[in-house]
């Protein structure tokens, strides 16, 4: 996977279809799962509880590895070669703007500073092109994972992984709902600034603002309103060794994790960034494709934040156990250590910004990233909601409207005129990543509660070995001994809950009108 994704190489687009065929198999044997649902389910509370905490967790994750992987050897097959045909496609994919190919980073640099309404329409509609080269591997993958959890005895699939990730339902839709409620004032109120400002720049009224008009490709992050420009802040940086340099700051040396990652793009490569951790056994490395912008900055840290996770879980634990306690943990760490490109702690002490600077524009930062915030919890509202419909019915002709539809019930952006593609074809999760996006929101929301607790016990975590000490014992080194809303409870005294990311990104927005 890790050449497939450096390099685009054919011959290992086939080897890792291979290779994921042969670790599907495995996890498809039903012998092998009426065994481990036999040892589980056959024992009464009492036996339950005597069995060894380790291997009751190892057979509680082999059930949901079990659970997720119920194929055919024919689908297993088809599977194999679709994900890895697709992953080739998106990695190799360059969009068409005015004759030439472009990547997503040059779409980026487009969308961010060029004034010019029909070149940014141009970058934008390429952008999305490569929606429609994948949309029916995207619909036959679906409809493969699909027919697997209904012989399990799921609706679909997007039912059987979040049983599979031990996450309730109705629970996690209770939660998305008070989100776009408490959020659904203050967003309207931002984006109507951010609208003016638009209106404003590129000469566009309010009412006809279209999507090609906001500063990245699905309006997941806040645009520029002129306030302050922090790339201005990344200008000729060093983001690799500004990375580096904050986990030494918490007594994390990542040195080696740096010199195995691939950090630079190169034509070929996949587009977006990714922590892998090859083996459990070490060999931890990041993908990127970084320049001297605060998105990179922030993307660098945040991967970091990922890897340093994956190589700190105690290396004598089963290989079962030897990872995140959950994708929504390690996604909580990647975004805590993401926010430090905003901090003016951070930037003060890492990035070298003078303190009389960073306190100037400390208060327009935070705001910016309780707009970014908000932002971003309406784009996941958006990918939520679809791809729950998406699973229940892939068949539904109006998949492109419904799309719109909730873009513009959650995003509040106009669908283009008599546009008719599959637009949502084009976000590489929907294919390759299923069932993962609502992991970042509940990763947002733990990440402020583990902020807080920091704050209690180590006076935040910029250059505070304290914290990274408080990580390492309380959350990394115990891997996945324990579901993760215990690791949750363990870490930060209390169960999760949307207070604090409330407290900290909604009920003080107002600030950014």
């Amino acid at each position: 996977e890790w050449r497939l994704n450096t390099t685009g190489d054919a011959d290992a687009e086939a080897e890792v279809a291979a290779a994921r065929a042969r670790w599907m198999r495995l996890l498809s044997n039903p012998a092998d799962s009426t065994l481990v649902k036999r040892l589980l389910a056959e024992a009464d509370d009492a036996a339950r509880a005597s069995l060894e905490p380790q291997l009751r967790r190892q057979l509680e994750i082999l059930r949901s590895l079990f659970l997720e992987n119920g194929f055919s050897s024919e689908e297993i097959e088809r599977i194999s070669s679709l994900e890895a045909e697709t992953v080739s496609l998106f990695n190799t994919h360059r969009g068409n703007v005015n004759g030439r190919r472009v990547s997503e980073n040059d779409i980026d640099a487009i969308l961010k500073s060029s004034t010019d309404v029909a070149e940014r329409r141009t970058a934008w509609e390429a952008s999305k092109e490569v929606g429609s080269i994948v949309r029916e591997n995207v619909i036959e993958l679906v409809r493969l994972r699909n027919a697997a959890a209904r012989r399990g005895g799921f609706d679909n699939f997007y039912a059987m992984q979040l049983a599979a990730q031990e996450i309730d339902e109705d629970r996690l839709f209770a939660t998305l709902g008070r989100l776009a409620d408490l959020t659904d004032e203050p967003f309207r109120a931002g984006k109507s600034v951010i609208d003016a400002h638009l209106s404003a720049t590129q000469g566009v009224d309010v009412r006809d603002l279209q999507p090609w008009n906001y500063s990245d490709l699905f309006f997941q992050e806040r645009p520029d309103t002129g306030d302050f420009d922090l790339d201005a802040l990344f200008a000729g940086a060093d983001i690799e060794a500004l990375t580096l340099a904050t986990y030494d700051g918490i007594g994390f040396d990542l040195r080696g994790i740096a010199a195995r990652s691939d950090l630079y793009e190169r034509d070929g490569k996949d587009q977006h960034a990714f922590c892998v951790n090859i083996g459990r056994a070490g060999d931890v490395r990041v993908l990127c494709n970084l320049r001297d912008t605060a998105r990179w900055m922030e993307t660098n840290l945040h991967e970091f934040g990922h890897a340093v996770y994956d190589v700190e879980v105690d290396p004598e634990l089963p290989y079962l156990l030897r990872g995140p306690a959950h994708t929504s943990s390690t996604e909580a760490i990647a975004m805590l250590m993401g926010r430090l490109a905003n901090s003016p702690e951070w930037l003060t002490e890492v990035r070298g910004i003078e303190r009389s600077v960073a306190e100037r524009i400390g208060g327009t930062l935070a705001d910016q990233l309780r707009m970014h915030m908000l932002v971003f919890v309406r784009w996941c509202l958006v990918m939520t909601h679809f791809e729950r419909d998406l699973y229940r019915d892939p068949e539904r002709p109006d998949l492109d409207v419904l799309w719109w539809d909730y873009v513009e019930r959650f995003q509040l952006l106009s669908r283009p005129e008599g546009r008719s593609a599959p637009d949502w074809a084009a976000k590489i999760h929907l294919a390759l990543a299923p069932v993962y996006y609502h992991n970042y929101m509940i990763g947002e929301m733990m990440a402020s509660q583990i902020q807080h607790r920091l704050d209690d016990v180590a006076g935040g975590i910029v250059n505070r070995p304290i914290a990274g000490a408080y990580l390492r014992d309380k959350m990394f080194r115990p891997g996945a001994s324990e579901r993760w809303d215990h690791t949750v409870e363990r870490v930060t005294g209390e169960p999760l809950s949307v207070e604090y990311f409330a407290r900290q990104f909604i009920h003080r927005s107002s600030a950014t009108t």
